[in-house]
């Protein structure tokens, strides 16, 4: 669809076909959502453990979330992408992993 607002990167994604596409995202998205949940409610139950968003944590959500579809499911983008109709220009890709180190430590 021209004109879209969203993400677009230089990697082939693993399913072209937009029915399977879409079928995959929600089928990853619940499998995300219970992911989420269960560490929620291991923090919660554990008082000892007070929670810490990691780079771990936010890499195993987006490898949840794209298993299957996306190449790069899990780890930094290591291409450089771009937001259709959009100003914000995204940091290199070489920056990603340092950036978001960076912005968890403060």
């Amino acid at each position: 669809m021209a004109g879209d607002r969203h993400s677009v990167a230089e990697t082939a994604e693993l399913i072209t076909d937009e029915v399977e596409k879409a079928k995959r995202e929600a089928e990853n998205g619940v499998r995300q959502y219970q992911m989420a949940l269960e560490m929620i409610r291991g923090h919660v139950h554990d008082q000892e453990r007070p929670f810490r968003l990691r780079q771990s944590t936010i890499l195993a959500l987006h490898e949840t979330a794209l298993k299957g579809i996306h190449p790069l499911a899990g780890t930094f983008r290591n291409t450089p992408v771009s937001i259709g109709q959009s100003t914000h220009k995204p940091p290199a890709a070489c920056t990603s992993a340092t950036r978001s180190r960076t912005s968890a430590s403060t």
